[in-house]
């Protein structure tokens, strides 16, 4: 395997691996996990908890695709996608109620990144599979 190939695992690894593991944990802990939440309504715990579960979903897809995530882009892009519109909310909340806590911060510039990292490799292993057909 090509160390493009462990490095676009290795994305899909910690991706997948954070999105189920925080997932899971919103879903059992709520919106009481959030640093410095304070109080929030039933519905919003709700809430919560509702899209703790899809997080958790989107995670465990993409651990199943580690072990193939060059068979599984449309897997890959799709999540992609999804940090980069998860980082455009986050943008949309500071500039409504202003800066998140720090750790927030380092969340969405990950999340603005993980795509570029998983289209990076996406198309380096694409230029390596073309050399070796030519040899």
């Amino acid at each position: 395997m090509t160390s493009n190939g462990r490095g676009l695992r290795a994305a899909a690894a910690a991706f997948g691996a954070v999105a189920a593991i925080e997932g899971i944990r919103g879903v059992a802990q709520g919106a009481g996990q959030v640093i410095d939440g304070g109080p929030v309504s039933a519905n919003v715990d709700s809430e919560y908890r509702f899209y703790s579960a899809w997080y958790a979903v989107v995670g465990a897809l993409l651990l199943g695709s580690v072990g193939r995530p060059h068979d599984r882009t449309r897997l890959m892009r799709a999540a992609a996608s999804g940090s980069v519109v998860a980082a455009i909310g986050r943008v949309l909340s500071w500039r409504k109620l202003g800066p998140p806590h720090p750790l927030q911060r380092a969340l969405m510039a990950t999340e603005f990144a993980l795509p570029a990292i998983v289209v990076w490799h996406e198309r380096v292993a694409r230029a390596t599979s073309e050399v070796d057909a030519d040899d």
